[in-house]
């Protein structure tokens, strides 16, 4: 991280602390919400920079909710954390007394701050579930060794990846963290819909060749040619791959 960016990040922490109440309070507010479209709704809708948000259209990260929650998931990891709302999604789906481990790379655009990280690891403690918020670049090896770490010999039932949009980076995360992902498990990709005239969004490029293979997979996209869209994988479909030492 530059100089520059390192001070923009601690002026942007310090500003971060005058929002800690608003934060929890809407934290508590999503909490009592017990209805699932109406949460993923609220989760959904823009509120202002300072606040809980998943960037997803609501019927596409609805949907994904619904595939996931009858799995009872009790590990989950996310590579993307930003503003928080899709995090908070995953920690109620997850099991009572399970793990959501969330990856996001400092320095960037959205990325986690010390008061948001806060906020971030409260979620679904009432539920005994522990939120993990790694401030690192999921593509390092020593970030991979920290999920060996984490993990503990256990297995992913969910990954959701929507971190680097590049065409070596979504690539990259497939391949290093499915490794992890349980034989039943899912693992999910955000803007497989883009269209190509999104130069800096090339996940579409590698989940076509991805999907060219035959294993079950589907893509949920809310509005075709206009939405990001989700694409889903079904690990038990595909070829096996070795487990190997982070």
């Amino acid at each position: 991280m530059t100089p520059m960016k390192q001070l923009f990040r601690a002026v942007k922490s310090v500003i971060d602390v005058a929002y800690f109440p608003r934060l929890f309070a809407q934290r508590a507010a999503y909490d009592k919400i017990e209805d699932w479209p109406t949460l993923v709704a609220e989760v959904c809708r823009p509120r202002g920079r300072h606040s809980i948000f998943a960037n997803q259209y609501p019927s596409e990260i609805g949907a994904v909710c619904d595939l996931v929650r009858p799995m009872s998931p009790k590990v989950i990891v996310e590579i993307g954390t930003s503003r928080g709302g899709t995090l908070y999604l995953l920690s109620r789906l997850v099991q009572p007394g399970g793990m959501v481990i969330s990856i996001d790379k400092p320095g960037e655009p959205g990325s986690v701050r010390p008061v948001m990280r806060t906020v971030y690891r409260s979620f679904g403690k009432k539920n005994g579930v522990q939120v993990v918020t790694l401030d690192r670049d999921s593509h390092a090896s020593s970030t991979h060794a920290e999920i060996e770490r984490l993990l503990a010999g256990r297995q992913i039932d969910f990954l959701f990846i929507d971190g680097d949009h590049s065409y070596d980076g979504v690539k990259a995360d497939f391949v290093s963290y499915r490794r992890w992902v349980a034989p039943h498990g899912v693992i999910a990709m955000h803007d497989v819909a883009h269209p190509d005239t999104h130069h800096s969004i090339e996940v579409p490029r590698f989940w076509r060749e991805l999907t060219a293979e035959s294993f079950q997979h589907e893509a949920i996209v809310a509005f075709p040619g206009h939405s990001p869209g989700i694409g889903i994988i079904h690990n038990a479909g595909m070829p096996a791959v070795q487990k190997r030492a982070a």
